[in-house]
């Protein structure tokens, strides 16, 4: 099964839409459970598609709330992984509301970017993306 992990701004990347319940996704794309709720500082569930382990959904009261891709986030034709900040910048015509603070990720210093108009957390190492969530607050 192939994905297109395009990103509708507010409503969902790929197949999954935010605020829908994962039982309707579960079966039609072989998801697995890798983390449950109580066992992360989320609260939340933890899924990977079958062949994308590169994207993890999760999921609070068993509806998607958040989506991570690590290899392929899609907007207007563009991946976003492995653009620098500044070409995405551009691509959304949006400017960062705020960087959080340096985090280590195995061992690489990340920089989570928000952009809060668009419930989008751009991941950058060294100015290049090297992952996005997306989620919709308002789910």
């Amino acid at each position: 099964m192939n994905i297109a992990w395009v990103w509708v701004p507010l409503i969902s990347i790929g197949p999954f839409c935010f605020g829908e319940t994962i039982f309707q996704y579960k079966d039609l794309y072989q998801l697995k459970l890798v983390s449950r709720g109580s066992e992360c500082v989320t609260g939340w569930d933890t899924y990977e598609v079958t062949g994308y382990e590169h994207a993890k959904i999760y999921c609070e009261n068993n509806k998607i709330v958040f989506v991570t891709c690590h290899q392929d986030f899609y907007y207007q034709g563009v991946n976003f992984i492995g653009k620098t900040l500044k070409e995405v910048c551009d691509l959304l015509e949006l400017s960062p509301d705020k960087y959080g603070d340096i985090i280590y990720i195995n061992e690489s210093p990340q920089v989570p970017v928000e952009f809060d108009s668009v419930d989008l957390l751009v991941w950058c190492e060294d100015e290049i993306v090297v992952s996005v969530s997306c989620y919709n607050d308002d789910e």
